[in-house]
């Protein structure tokens, strides 16, 4: 079964009196792979029931050399790390070192926007090719490997604490993150001396849309071969996405990303590789996979107590309005157990004497297209003076 954990998310908020925040946390777990041709190259726990298996893991490390002056980045892959993941977060990496996906990611170019921060163009590639339905299933032909909620994590120094919540973080250097995550900061600090527990992460292949997934149909997709939604890489597939980087004219970065996914390994066994079943959305993320911060109204004051500002906070989570929970998964559509979003609070250091709470939406499922939707008023607690403020917001998962 899996283990409960408590999960959050984070995402960064900036406003003229005020500013704004992602994780959990995993133990370790090494694992030995085998290497027949028969065997399963992707190692994921296999539950009493022997139905299917369901992981998250490490799909890759990757050094990359940010150069503001000249316009030039350079990924290089990383083909070490035998020990990462633990009984829910699985390592996927041991594979990747036998057989590397040296090219899973890849820059495909470099500019700079209108705000002179620099864009990378990321292409996002399946390490799997899409399955030959003629021949017979094997190690390597496969349709049972598709990824769900690939994010890829920049790993950079820190230089922003949150006391409250306990997180340090930098919190401009990614422009356009979906969040922050702590959950995998126990495998990063083996391998990095940084001031850092939270990361910030851009969702790859990234489609929130509910797609063609069909909890009625044996595959819980339409269209298994072209499955879309609920963030999905097919095997096969490749895809493009920014990530902005604010990095100053003149300075050079260097860092980490790591990629990271849940793999839906969903045959009983070998012979069923070529007719999966994708259990919906339990082969999702556990934490909320993205949130957003919207200010809708900011009439704080200089030293005011009684100003505020009304912010809108939208949590996506697919497991949060799930149909059915249930141990035995009969239905696509279930979960094994709860995993809804408990609360949304907001610190903001040297505005609010204390976290914000709000544990109920006003709007919402977590889905997609109706992400929950909180509604939290900030007030001038500590009578702060007109400036900007940084501050973090914080989504609980069960």
């Amino acid at each position: 079964m899996l283990s409960k954990k408590l999960l959050v998310l984070f995402m960064v908020l900036l406003f003229a009196i005020l500013s704004g925040c992602s994780s959990g946390s995993p133990l370790e777990l090494e694992i030995t792979p085998d290497n027949s041709d028969n065997a399963i190259p992707i190692f994921i726990p296999e539950y009493d029931d022997g139905n299917f298996r369901v992981g998250s893991g490490l799909l890759g490390i990757f050094n990359i050399h940010v150069d503001s002056n000249n316009l030039t980045a350079e990924i290089i892959p990383i083909r070490r790390g035998t020990k990462e993941g633990d009984s829910f977060l699985v390592n996927l990496n041991i594979y990747f070192t036998a057989v590397p996906c040296t090219d899973c990611l890849t820059i495909e170019n470099v500019s700079v926007n209108s705000d002179n921060d620099i864009v990378l163009g990321i292409l996002t590639r399946h390490p799997f090719d899409t399955a030959d339905l003629g021949q017979a299933p094997s190690a390597k032909n496969r349709d049972d490997l598709r990824i769900f909620d690939v994010k890829l994590l920049l790993v950079a120094q820190g230089d922003t604490e949150f006391n409250e919540t306990g997180i340090v973080l930098n919190p401009e250097i990614a422009v356009n993150a979906d969040g922050f995550t702590h959950i995998e900061d126990f495998h990063i600090d083996q391998t990095n001396d940084i001031d850092t527990n939270a990361y910030p992460y851009i969702i790859l292949a990234e489609n929130s849309a509910s797609g063609n997934v069909d909890p009625a149909s044996e595959t819980g997709f339409t269209d298994i071969a072209n499955a879309t939604g609920h963030n999905v890489l097919n095997q096969g597939s490749t895809y493009h996405d920014d990530l902005v980087i604010h990095l100053p004219y003149g300075q050079v970065l260097d860092a980490t990303l790591m990629m990271f996914g849940e793999y839906g390994q969903s045959s009983a066994n070998w012979l069923d590789r070529l007719t999966p079943q994708y259990w919906l959305p339990e082969f999702n993320i556990k934490e909320p996979w993205k949130i957003d911060v919207e200010i809708e109204t900011n009439d704080l004051n200089d030293a005011a107590a009684s100003s505020s500002a009304s912010l809108n906070v939208k949590v996506w989570d697919w497991q949060h309005s799930s149909a059915t929970i249930d141990p035995d998964l009969v239905e696509l559509d279930s979960i094994r157990e709860s995993s809804e979003i408990t609360q949304v609070s907001v610190e903001i250091p040297g505005v609010t004497n204390a976290n914000i709470i709000s544990t109920t939406p006003a709007s919402g499922n977590g889905l997609g297209s109706t992400p929950l939707i909180y509604n939290i008023d900030v007030m001038n607690d500590l009578l702060a003076s007109a400036g900007t403020y940084q501050g973090i917001v914080k989504a609980t998962d069960s």
